[in-house]
């Protein structure tokens, strides 16, 4: 090829660039930015770019932008960091709001926050020191709404209402963490209100107990029991507690080991030192368990929507429920779903590890830690239909994996998985076959002693190949 057919094709290819740079410029979604001050929502003067709109997301960080009655607020993306966005009645269709701090409160005129007014859902999540106070909510009215409320707080003067119509069937307020205040909570249709975290409280004027204790029973008010239901100063609170182990060598299923009693619904547990141990079977149902230390030693744990949170210490068979060593990790036993979450130095030692079994489903993530299934007689590491392992950091040793019907390994990062002895042809027909994803046969080795799967850093190939290439050519001269 001649210079100048050179320099034609690189031209060509920098032009051919700078075209699509400028298409991917004009085709991006604008922004627009509220200029401060008190001044109306709905004006263009108001923005830096005009009022948002669908493909022109909005973001309020200072002043108070105003508006008093209805305003229809559709197909876009709102951020609140700060200011004041104060709306007579807030209408929305596919309206998504991200609010970490700052305050929505009302205008004047009709008020209230609708998510999801009539066609389209809308979402809100609420974090930081983010405020929202009103006359109503409703989270869902004839279409679908969710609320996420990660933090801050919300004050309702009138009724919170979850799905008001059934065209709003599904929608949920989440409640991990923050206080909800309001004068009462309806949920007409098929909605719930769900606690998901121990950091959260919910208040109602005066005594509802009656009322609230029935949305639990119909399965609209989720994460917490009846015991969970107190009256406070003549208002209805409900709370998740905590509960703490003691430390020490002690029961895990006995109250006087814990400062709050067992772990259960509603009152979530935490082991930081000591050993908790049981012999023999424990069910274990409808909580979150936090192990930041010390050991938890069960026989043979049945998980049913229990979410365990590991980030150091030690999860270890205790004594197994029969002579013929019937210990274990079952992560989902008969119902729900259940999850488990390895990080940090957290480690797992026990005699098998079932992930999902029957009616029941169940998700590992592992970023990070050890796990070691040690069974020596046919017992192993098997994930059951509905069971997902994501392996992402950390190490995986075990005697054997089996992966039945639609379970899944899925390879997301560095981690390793080591299983005894030569079984490179199991797994890569797990791998042709979908149950292991991520990795190819490429990535399957035998050691001498175990079968290992990981995805290696970027350039490990490289450096193999160039050792093997090195080791060929000084085994060449050698032989010259």
């Amino acid at each position: 090829m001649s210079k100048q057919s050179v320099r034609t094709v690189v031209s060509a290819a920098v032009c051919a660039t700078v075209v699509v740079g400028i298409f991917l410029v004009a085709a991006a979604p604008a922004d627009t930015i509220f200029l401060g001050g008190t001044n109306p929502y709905n004006s263009s003067g108001s923005w830096d770019n005009g009022v948002p709109a669908p493909g022109n997301d909005g973001t309020v960080s200072m002043g108070i932008a105003y508006h008093n009655g209805d305003l229809n607020m559709n197909n876009y993306n709102l951020t609140i960091d700060g200011g004041t966005v104060a709306i007579g009645r807030a209408i929305t269709r596919g309206l998504n709001v991200v609010h970490t701090a700052g305050r929505w409160e009302d205008g004047w005129g009709q008020t209230g926050l609708f998510l999801g007014w009539d066609t389209t859902p809308s979402t809100y999540e609420l974090s930081g020191t983010g405020e929202v106070e009103l006359g109503r909510m409703h989270v869902g009215r004839f279409a679908p709404g969710t609320f996420d409320q990660l933090g801050g707080s919300v004050l309702v003067d009138g009724n919170l209402t979850i799905a008001e119509g059934a065209g709003a069937a599904g929608s949920a307020y989440n409640l991990t963490r923050g206080t909800v205040t309001a004068g009462g909570l309806l949920i007409p249709h098929g909605g719930t209100f769900n606690f998901l975290g121990n950091d959260a409280v919910l208040t109602l004027s005066g005594d509802v107990r009656s009322q609230v204790n029935s949305l639990i029973g119909a399965g609209k008010l989720t994460g917490v029991s009846s015991q969970q239901v107190k009256l406070v100063g003549g208002d209805t609170v409900v709370q998740i507690d905590d509960t703490t182990f003691l430390g020490g060598t002690n029961p895990y299923n006995v109250a006087s080991s814990w400062d709050n009693g067992v772990p259960a619904l509603g009152n979530w547990g935490t082991v930081s030192t000591g050993i908790a141990y049981h012999d023999g079977d424990l069910d274990m149902a409808n909580y979150t368990l936090t192990i930041a230390g010390g050991t938890v030693a069960v026989g043979r744990a049945k998980l049913n929507d229990v979410n365990v949170v590991h980030t150091a210490g030690r999860w270890e068979d205790g004594t197994g429920p029969n002579a013929s060593g019937g210990s274990g990790l079952f992560l989902g036993w008969d119902s729900g779903h259940s999850t488990y979450e390895l990080s940090g130095t957290g480690e797992i030692d026990v005699w098998r590890l079932l992930v999902g079994r029957s009616a029941s489903t169940a998700t590992f993530n592992q970023t990070g830690g050890s796990v070691i299934v040690d069974a020596t007689s046919g017992e192993h590491l098997r994930i059951e239909p509905g069971g997902v392992y994501n392996l992402m950091g950390g190490t995986v040793t075990a005697s054997e994996l089996e992966i039945r019907d639609d379970g899944i390994f899925n390879f997301l990062g560095r981690g390793l998985l080591k299983l005894d002895g030569d079984v490179q042809s199991h797994v890569n027909n797990l791998i042709d076959v979908g149950n292991i994803t991520g990795v190819t046969s490429q990535h399957v080795w035998f050691d001498g002693a175990y079968t290992n799967v990981f995805i290696p850093e970027p350039g490990t190939w490289l450096l193999l190949l160039s050792a093997v290439a090195c080791g060929l050519l000084m085994r060449g001269r050698r032989g010259g």
